[in-house]
Protein backbone atom coordinates (compact mmCIF):
# COMPACT_ATOMS: atom_id res chain seq x y z
CA UNK A 1 0.00 0.00 0.00
CA UNK A 2 1.45 3.56 -1.25
CA UNK A 3 1.13 6.59 1.68
CA UNK A 4 -1.07 9.08 0.67
CA UNK A 5 0.02 12.98 0.67
CA UNK A 6 -2.65 13.16 3.54
CA UNK A 7 -3.34 10.89 6.65
CA UNK A 8 -7.24 11.43 8.00
CA UNK A 9 -7.48 9.75 11.49
CA UNK A 10 -10.69 9.35 13.43
CA UNK A 11 -12.28 6.34 15.83
CA UNK A 12 -15.44 5.53 18.04
CA UNK A 13 -18.44 6.36 15.88
CA UNK A 14 -19.49 2.65 17.38
CA UNK A 15 -22.10 2.92 14.33
CA UNK A 16 -24.87 0.03 15.07
CA UNK A 17 -28.07 -0.84 13.39
CA UNK A 18 -29.39 2.78 12.96
CA UNK A 19 -33.08 4.10 13.48
CA UNK A 20 -33.99 0.24 13.87
CA UNK A 21 -31.46 -0.59 16.81
CA UNK A 22 -31.62 1.40 20.47
CA UNK A 23 -28.41 0.66 20.85
CA UNK A 24 -26.94 2.61 17.91
CA UNK A 25 -25.19 5.71 19.72
CA UNK A 26 -23.70 6.97 16.66
CA UNK A 27 -24.40 10.76 15.87
CA UNK A 28 -26.18 10.96 12.35
CA UNK A 29 -28.87 13.06 12.03
CA UNK A 30 -27.20 15.10 9.60
CA UNK A 31 -25.72 12.15 7.77
CA UNK A 32 -22.47 14.28 9.50
CA UNK A 33 -19.86 11.51 8.09
CA UNK A 34 -20.92 11.15 4.76
CA UNK A 35 -20.59 15.27 4.85
CA UNK A 36 -17.49 14.81 6.18
CA UNK A 37 -15.86 12.26 3.50
CA UNK A 38 -17.78 14.81 0.85
CA UNK A 39 -15.67 18.06 2.34
CA UNK A 40 -12.31 15.66 2.39
CA UNK A 41 -12.86 14.57 -1.90
CA UNK A 42 -13.47 17.97 -2.30
CA UNK A 43 -9.98 18.95 -1.06
CA UNK A 44 -7.36 18.89 -3.73
CA UNK A 45 -5.36 16.36 -2.23
CA UNK A 46 -8.74 14.19 -2.17
CA UNK A 47 -9.57 14.79 -5.70
CA UNK A 48 -6.21 13.32 -6.58
CA UNK A 49 -6.76 10.32 -4.48
CA UNK A 50 -3.85 11.30 -1.94
CA UNK A 51 -5.84 11.03 0.84
CA UNK A 52 -5.83 7.79 3.11
CA UNK A 53 -8.84 8.10 5.74
CA UNK A 54 -7.98 5.45 9.10
CA UNK A 55 -11.13 4.79 11.25
CA UNK A 56 -9.16 3.74 14.28
CA UNK A 57 -11.07 0.76 15.97
CA UNK A 58 -14.62 0.96 17.36
CA UNK A 59 -15.92 2.02 13.67
CA UNK A 60 -18.94 -0.52 14.42
CA UNK A 61 -20.58 -1.29 17.28
CA UNK A 62 -21.09 -4.90 16.58
CA UNK A 63 -20.72 -5.88 20.49
CA UNK A 64 -24.36 -4.37 21.16
CA UNK A 65 -25.78 -5.05 17.73
CA UNK A 66 -28.68 -7.74 17.41
CA UNK A 67 -27.89 -9.09 20.85
CA UNK A 68 -30.06 -12.40 20.42
CA UNK A 69 -27.80 -13.47 17.59
CA UNK A 70 -25.07 -14.86 20.66
CA UNK A 71 -26.56 -17.64 22.84
CA UNK A 72 -22.61 -19.40 23.94
CA UNK A 73 -23.03 -17.70 27.42
CA UNK A 74 -19.67 -18.08 27.72
CA UNK A 75 -16.85 -16.49 29.74
CA UNK A 76 -14.28 -16.77 27.36
CA UNK A 77 -15.68 -16.69 23.63
CA UNK A 78 -17.03 -14.63 22.08
CA UNK A 79 -19.31 -14.83 18.27
CA UNK A 80 -18.51 -17.43 15.57
CA UNK A 81 -17.84 -15.95 11.81
CA UNK A 82 -22.05 -17.02 11.34
CA UNK A 83 -22.71 -14.65 14.19
CA UNK A 84 -20.72 -11.44 13.18
CA UNK A 85 -21.61 -11.84 9.79
CA UNK A 86 -25.80 -11.66 11.11
CA UNK A 87 -24.46 -8.62 13.66
CA UNK A 88 -23.11 -7.39 10.53
CA UNK A 89 -25.65 -7.34 8.58
CA UNK A 90 -28.05 -5.20 10.93
CA UNK A 91 -24.94 -2.45 10.56
CA UNK A 92 -25.17 -2.64 6.57
CA UNK A 93 -28.74 -1.87 6.41
CA UNK A 94 -29.04 0.38 9.57
CA UNK A 95 -26.16 2.75 7.91
CA UNK A 96 -26.30 2.36 3.36
CA UNK A 97 -25.13 5.75 3.12
CA UNK A 98 -22.40 5.50 5.01
CA UNK A 99 -21.08 2.69 3.35
CA UNK A 100 -21.91 3.99 -0.42
CA UNK A 101 -20.15 7.23 1.40
CA UNK A 102 -17.06 5.30 1.73
CA UNK A 103 -17.18 4.03 -1.87
CA UNK A 104 -17.53 7.07 -3.35
CA UNK A 105 -14.66 8.37 -1.19
CA UNK A 106 -12.72 6.24 -2.76
CA UNK A 107 -13.85 6.60 -6.50
CA UNK A 108 -10.44 8.97 -6.62
CA UNK A 109 -8.23 6.73 -5.79
CA UNK A 110 -8.37 7.69 -1.63
CA UNK A 111 -7.46 4.98 0.45
CA UNK A 112 -10.19 3.72 3.41
CA UNK A 113 -8.36 1.44 5.97
CA UNK A 114 -10.21 -0.22 8.84
CA UNK A 115 -8.35 -1.12 12.30
CA UNK A 116 -10.36 -3.11 14.54
CA UNK A 117 -10.79 -2.11 18.02
CA UNK A 118 -12.44 -4.30 21.20
CA UNK A 119 -16.32 -3.44 19.71
CA UNK A 120 -15.35 -4.67 16.38
CA UNK A 121 -12.64 -7.52 16.19
CA UNK A 122 -14.98 -9.09 14.22
CA UNK A 123 -12.66 -7.62 11.21
CA UNK A 124 -10.61 -10.71 11.60
CA UNK A 125 -12.89 -13.38 9.96
CA UNK A 126 -12.62 -13.08 6.47
CA UNK A 127 -16.46 -13.21 5.29
CA UNK A 128 -16.99 -10.24 7.38
CA UNK A 129 -14.13 -8.33 5.54
CA UNK A 130 -15.60 -9.82 2.22
CA UNK A 131 -18.85 -7.86 3.41
CA UNK A 132 -17.64 -4.80 4.00
CA UNK A 133 -15.95 -4.55 0.89
CA UNK A 134 -19.27 -5.27 -0.76
CA UNK A 135 -20.89 -2.88 1.19
CA UNK A 136 -17.83 -0.15 0.78
CA UNK A 137 -15.20 -0.74 -1.87
CA UNK A 138 -13.46 -3.64 -2.66
CA UNK A 139 -9.91 -1.68 -1.81
CA UNK A 140 -10.70 -1.16 1.77
CA UNK A 141 -7.66 -2.27 3.80
CA UNK A 142 -7.89 -4.02 7.35
CA UNK A 143 -5.34 -3.17 10.00
CA UNK A 144 -5.20 -6.16 11.96
CA UNK A 145 -3.04 -8.34 14.86
CA UNK A 146 -0.72 -4.96 15.77
CA UNK A 147 -0.74 -2.98 18.94
CA UNK A 148 0.73 -0.03 16.78
CA UNK A 149 1.24 0.45 13.41
CA UNK A 150 3.10 2.72 11.54
CA UNK A 151 2.80 5.74 8.51
CA UNK A 152 5.65 7.96 7.20
CA UNK A 153 8.65 5.61 7.94
CA UNK A 154 7.26 5.24 11.83
CA UNK A 155 7.17 8.98 12.14
CA UNK A 156 3.20 8.67 12.62
CA UNK A 157 1.94 5.60 15.01
CA UNK A 158 -1.71 4.59 15.62
CA UNK A 159 -3.25 2.20 17.93
CA UNK A 160 -7.15 2.05 18.64
CA UNK A 161 -5.35 1.86 22.73
CA UNK A 162 -7.90 -0.96 23.92
CA UNK A 163 -4.61 -3.18 24.69
CA UNK A 164 -3.96 -0.69 27.02
CA UNK A 165 -7.07 -1.10 29.38
CA UNK A 166 -6.89 -4.04 30.93
CA UNK A 167 -10.58 -4.99 30.90
CA UNK A 168 -10.93 -4.92 27.47
CA UNK A 169 -7.88 -6.52 26.17
CA UNK A 170 -7.11 -9.49 24.17
CA UNK A 171 -4.68 -11.96 25.13
CA UNK A 172 -4.48 -12.84 21.25
CA UNK A 173 -4.39 -9.83 19.61
CA UNK A 174 -2.41 -11.18 16.99
CA UNK A 175 -5.19 -13.54 16.01
CA UNK A 176 -8.20 -13.50 18.94
CA UNK A 177 -9.73 -16.59 16.95
CA UNK A 178 -9.97 -19.57 19.02
CA UNK A 179 -10.84 -23.21 18.64
CA UNK A 180 -13.57 -22.88 20.93
CA UNK A 181 -14.40 -26.64 20.82
CA UNK A 182 -15.55 -29.75 18.24
CA UNK A 183 -14.14 -27.89 15.67
CA UNK A 184 -15.84 -24.49 16.20
CA UNK A 185 -13.89 -21.56 16.18
CA UNK A 186 -15.18 -18.16 17.73
CA UNK A 187 -13.80 -14.76 19.03
CA UNK A 188 -11.71 -14.46 22.32
CA UNK A 189 -13.97 -12.94 24.45
CA UNK A 190 -12.78 -9.41 26.14
CA UNK A 191 -13.54 -9.21 30.27
CA UNK A 192 -15.55 -5.58 28.64
CA UNK A 193 -17.26 -7.39 26.18
CA UNK A 194 -18.57 -10.03 29.07
CA UNK A 195 -19.82 -6.73 30.86
CA UNK A 196 -21.32 -4.88 27.80
CA UNK A 197 -23.27 -7.81 26.88
CA UNK A 198 -24.27 -9.29 30.29
CA UNK A 199 -24.81 -6.37 32.30
CA UNK A 200 -24.62 -3.29 30.56
CA UNK A 201 -27.31 -3.75 28.00
CA UNK A 202 -29.95 -4.72 30.83
CA UNK A 203 -28.26 -1.56 32.49
CA UNK A 204 -29.39 0.82 29.48
CA UNK A 205 -32.81 -0.23 29.30
CA UNK A 206 -33.42 1.93 32.53
CA UNK A 207 -30.48 4.24 32.10
CA UNK A 208 -30.33 5.03 28.07
CA UNK A 209 -26.85 6.46 28.45
CA UNK A 210 -25.31 3.64 30.39
CA UNK A 211 -23.86 2.19 27.01
CA UNK A 212 -22.07 5.87 26.56
CA UNK A 213 -19.24 5.14 29.37
CA UNK A 214 -16.80 3.92 27.65
CA UNK A 215 -14.69 2.17 28.38
CA UNK A 216 -16.57 0.05 30.83
CA UNK A 217 -14.70 0.41 33.64
CA UNK A 218 -15.74 4.10 34.37
CA UNK A 219 -19.28 2.22 35.24
CA UNK A 220 -17.33 1.20 37.79
CA UNK A 221 -17.46 4.44 39.88
CA UNK A 222 -20.75 4.74 39.39
CA UNK A 223 -21.97 1.18 40.79
CA UNK A 224 -20.15 1.78 43.80
CA UNK A 225 -22.18 4.62 45.31
CA UNK A 226 -25.00 2.93 44.72
CA UNK A 227 -27.76 1.64 47.38
CA UNK A 228 -28.38 -1.90 46.14
CA UNK A 229 -25.69 -4.39 46.53
CA UNK A 230 -26.63 -5.92 43.40
CA UNK A 231 -24.72 -3.05 41.60
CA UNK A 232 -22.26 -3.00 44.33
CA UNK A 233 -21.28 -7.16 43.18
CA UNK A 234 -20.67 -6.09 39.72
CA UNK A 235 -18.31 -3.13 40.60
CA UNK A 236 -16.77 -5.62 42.57
CA UNK A 237 -16.46 -8.18 40.07
CA UNK A 238 -15.49 -5.89 37.36
CA UNK A 239 -12.17 -3.71 39.94
CA UNK A 240 -11.15 -6.98 41.06
CA UNK A 241 -10.72 -8.27 37.81
CA UNK A 242 -9.22 -5.21 36.62
CA UNK A 243 -6.98 -4.79 40.13
CA UNK A 244 -4.85 -7.72 38.70
CA UNK A 245 -3.54 -5.79 36.28
CA UNK A 246 -0.54 -3.27 37.66
CA UNK A 247 -0.98 0.09 35.87
CA UNK A 248 -4.56 -0.64 35.88
CA UNK A 249 -7.27 1.70 34.85
CA UNK A 250 -8.89 1.91 38.27
CA UNK A 251 -6.13 2.15 40.27
CA UNK A 252 -7.35 -0.42 43.13
CA UNK A 253 -5.38 -2.62 45.57
CA UNK A 254 -6.61 -6.16 45.55
CA UNK A 255 -6.70 -6.00 49.66
CA UNK A 256 -9.04 -3.04 49.31
CA UNK A 257 -11.93 -5.10 47.77
CA UNK A 258 -13.09 -6.99 50.73
CA UNK A 259 -16.69 -8.96 50.14
CA UNK A 260 -16.72 -10.28 53.72
CA UNK A 261 -20.24 -9.72 54.19
CA UNK A 262 -21.30 -11.81 51.71
CA UNK A 263 -19.73 -14.57 52.61
CA UNK A 264 -20.97 -14.18 55.96
CA UNK A 265 -24.60 -14.21 54.58
CA UNK A 266 -23.80 -17.42 52.71
CA UNK A 267 -22.54 -18.44 55.75
CA UNK A 268 -25.41 -17.43 58.37
CA UNK A 269 -28.83 -16.78 56.10
CA UNK A 270 -30.16 -20.00 54.86
CA UNK A 271 -32.53 -18.07 52.04
CA UNK A 272 -29.72 -16.53 51.03
CA UNK A 273 -27.58 -19.83 50.66
CA UNK A 274 -30.85 -21.59 48.79
CA UNK A 275 -30.91 -18.39 46.08
CA UNK A 276 -27.20 -18.63 45.34
CA UNK A 277 -27.38 -22.67 45.37
CA UNK A 278 -30.47 -21.92 42.26
CA UNK A 279 -27.93 -19.89 40.36
CA UNK A 280 -25.55 -22.60 41.27
CA UNK A 281 -27.72 -24.73 39.20
CA UNK A 282 -28.19 -22.79 36.98
CA UNK A 283 -24.87 -22.39 35.76
CA UNK A 284 -23.48 -25.82 36.48
CA UNK A 285 -26.51 -27.72 35.75
CA UNK A 286 -26.31 -29.41 39.00
CA UNK A 287 -28.18 -29.49 42.09
CA UNK A 288 -25.99 -28.73 45.63
CA UNK A 289 -26.38 -28.57 49.04
CA UNK A 290 -26.43 -25.83 51.39
CA UNK A 291 -23.06 -27.77 53.13
CA UNK A 292 -21.33 -28.02 49.76
CA UNK A 293 -22.37 -24.54 48.20
CA UNK A 294 -20.56 -22.96 51.44
CA UNK A 295 -18.06 -25.46 51.01
CA UNK A 296 -17.49 -24.58 47.28
CA UNK A 297 -17.88 -21.01 47.73
CA UNK A 298 -16.07 -20.45 51.42
CA UNK A 299 -13.46 -17.35 49.96
CA UNK A 300 -13.65 -14.56 47.25
CA UNK A 301 -11.14 -16.19 44.85
CA UNK A 302 -13.87 -18.96 44.81
CA UNK A 303 -16.65 -16.48 44.78
CA UNK A 304 -15.11 -14.43 42.13
CA UNK A 305 -14.48 -16.54 40.06
CA UNK A 306 -18.15 -18.54 40.26
CA UNK A 307 -19.33 -14.97 39.80
CA UNK A 308 -17.65 -14.54 36.09
CA UNK A 309 -20.03 -17.95 35.31
CA UNK A 310 -22.97 -16.40 36.74
CA UNK A 311 -22.39 -13.24 34.85
CA UNK A 312 -21.57 -15.25 31.28
CA UNK A 313 -25.13 -17.81 31.67
CA UNK A 314 -27.99 -15.96 34.02
CA UNK A 315 -29.51 -12.81 32.92
CA UNK A 316 -28.64 -9.55 35.34
CA UNK A 317 -32.58 -9.50 36.22
CA UNK A 318 -32.60 -12.76 37.54
CA UNK A 319 -28.69 -12.78 39.96
CA UNK A 320 -28.47 -8.96 40.69
CA UNK A 321 -32.10 -9.25 43.03
CA UNK A 322 -30.00 -12.08 45.01
CA UNK A 323 -27.31 -10.15 46.18
CA UNK A 324 -30.05 -6.92 47.03
CA UNK A 325 -30.23 -8.52 49.94
CA UNK A 326 -26.96 -8.08 51.56
CA UNK A 327 -26.78 -4.32 52.86
CA UNK A 328 -24.70 -2.24 50.49
CA UNK A 329 -24.10 0.21 53.20
CA UNK A 330 -21.91 -3.22 55.53
CA UNK A 331 -20.50 -3.85 52.16
CA UNK A 332 -18.91 -0.63 51.59
CA UNK A 333 -17.92 -0.17 55.32
CA UNK A 334 -16.28 -3.42 55.44
CA UNK A 335 -13.35 -2.36 53.54
CA UNK A 336 -14.83 -1.46 50.28
CA UNK A 337 -14.35 2.09 50.89
CA UNK A 338 -10.98 2.95 49.85
CA UNK A 339 -11.92 1.31 46.96
CA UNK A 340 -15.12 3.47 46.02
CA UNK A 341 -12.66 6.51 46.76
CA UNK A 342 -9.66 4.64 43.83
CA UNK A 343 -12.91 4.02 41.54
CA UNK A 344 -14.10 7.52 41.96
CA UNK A 345 -10.89 9.09 40.75
CA UNK A 346 -10.51 6.09 37.53
CA UNK A 347 -11.59 8.74 34.92
CA UNK A 348 -8.82 11.57 35.97
CA UNK A 349 -5.96 8.82 35.64
CA UNK A 350 -6.88 7.32 32.29
CA UNK A 351 -5.52 10.65 29.85
CA UNK A 352 -2.78 10.42 31.89
CA UNK A 353 -2.16 6.64 30.54
CA UNK A 354 -3.00 7.48 27.25
CA UNK A 355 -0.28 10.36 27.29
CA UNK A 356 2.55 7.96 29.11
CA UNK A 357 1.87 5.82 26.37
CA UNK A 358 2.38 8.68 23.65
CA UNK A 359 5.65 9.78 25.34
CA UNK A 360 6.70 6.18 24.96
CA UNK A 361 6.18 6.28 21.67
CA UNK A 362 7.92 9.26 20.76
CA UNK A 363 10.67 8.40 22.82
CA UNK A 364 10.96 5.57 20.03
CA UNK A 365 11.35 7.87 17.70
CA UNK A 366 7.56 9.31 16.37
CA UNK A 367 6.65 12.20 16.00
CA UNK A 368 3.04 12.25 16.10
CA UNK A 369 0.72 9.79 18.05
CA UNK A 370 -2.93 9.16 17.69
CA UNK A 371 -4.99 7.22 19.77
CA UNK A 372 -8.97 6.64 20.44
CA UNK A 373 -11.21 3.97 22.80
CA UNK A 374 -11.52 6.45 25.91
CA UNK A 375 -14.36 8.49 24.16
CA UNK A 376 -11.94 12.28 25.94
CA UNK A 377 -11.30 14.17 23.13
CA UNK A 378 -7.44 15.17 24.16
CA UNK A 379 -4.15 17.06 22.47
CA UNK A 380 -0.93 17.41 24.24
CA UNK A 381 2.68 18.57 22.39
CA UNK A 382 5.87 18.50 24.27
CA UNK A 383 9.15 19.24 22.24
CA UNK A 384 7.94 19.34 18.84
CA UNK A 385 5.91 15.79 19.18
CA UNK A 386 1.98 15.71 19.08
CA UNK A 387 -0.03 13.05 20.39
CA UNK A 388 -4.13 13.43 19.65
CA UNK A 389 -7.19 11.37 21.12
CA UNK A 390 -10.20 11.98 18.39
CA UNK A 391 -12.90 11.00 21.14
CA UNK A 392 -15.74 9.57 19.85
CA UNK A 393 -18.56 10.24 17.38
CA UNK A 394 -21.25 9.40 20.12
CA UNK A 395 -21.90 11.79 23.13
CA UNK A 396 -19.62 11.21 26.18
CA UNK A 397 -19.24 12.72 29.64
CA UNK A 398 -16.52 14.98 30.24
CA UNK A 399 -13.97 13.48 32.66
CA UNK A 400 -14.06 16.82 35.03
CA UNK A 401 -17.62 15.11 35.71
CA UNK A 402 -17.49 11.55 36.38
CA UNK A 403 -16.69 12.12 40.03
CA UNK A 404 -20.03 13.50 40.52
CA UNK A 405 -22.07 11.39 38.33
CA UNK A 406 -25.26 9.33 39.06
CA UNK A 407 -27.19 6.72 37.50
CA UNK A 408 -29.62 8.68 36.99
CA UNK A 409 -27.90 11.49 35.44
CA UNK A 410 -27.77 8.59 32.80
CA UNK A 411 -31.78 8.53 31.59
CA UNK A 412 -31.44 11.52 29.76
CA UNK A 413 -28.73 11.40 26.31
CA UNK A 414 -29.58 15.54 25.52
CA UNK A 415 -27.64 16.26 28.68
CA UNK A 416 -24.09 14.92 27.43
CA UNK A 417 -22.44 16.54 24.72
CA UNK A 418 -20.81 15.30 21.63
CA UNK A 419 -17.32 16.55 19.66
CA UNK A 420 -17.28 15.20 16.16
CA UNK A 421 -13.09 15.18 16.01
CA UNK A 422 -10.89 13.98 13.14
CA UNK A 423 -7.27 14.70 13.01
CA UNK A 424 -5.27 15.43 9.85
CA UNK A 425 -1.21 15.01 9.59
CA UNK A 426 0.75 15.44 6.45
CA UNK A 427 4.46 15.53 5.78
CA UNK A 428 5.60 19.39 6.42
CA UNK A 429 9.03 20.37 5.92
CA UNK A 430 12.47 19.22 7.33
CA UNK A 431 11.47 15.67 7.57
CA UNK A 432 8.30 16.91 10.20
CA UNK A 433 4.72 16.14 10.24
CA UNK A 434 2.28 19.09 10.50
CA UNK A 435 -0.61 18.15 12.06
CA UNK A 436 -4.32 19.33 14.31
CA UNK A 437 -7.07 18.10 15.38
CA UNK A 438 -10.45 19.18 13.61
CA UNK A 439 -13.67 19.38 15.20
CA UNK A 440 -16.43 18.65 12.44
CA UNK A 441 -19.26 19.29 14.76
CA UNK A 442 -20.06 19.50 18.12
CA UNK A 443 -23.34 19.95 20.10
Amino acid sequence: MSERAVTVVLSDLHMGGGKADPSDDFIHSRNQFSALLADLSREPEGRDGEIELVINGDFLELVQVRPEVYRLGSADYWCSQRESLRKLDAVLQGHPEVFESLKDFQSSGNQVTLAAGNHDVDFYWPQVQGEIRRAAGENIVFELGEYWWDRYDGRLRISHGHQIDPANRFEHWGDPRLLAGQGEMRLEMCPGTLFVIKFVNWLEKRYPFADNLHPVTRLAGLLAKQDRAGLFMVFWMLARFTARHPGAALGVDREELSIEPVLQSLEYDDRFAQELATLWNGVRGEAVTLARLRQELHDEQALADFMWEVLARIPADEWIPVFDRVDPAVLSASGGGAAILSVGKAGMMSKQLWREEARQQWRAGAQVVVMGHTHQPDTVRENGSAYFNSGSWTRYVEESELEELTLEDLKSEEAFPYQLNYVRIAPGGNGRLESRMICFEQG
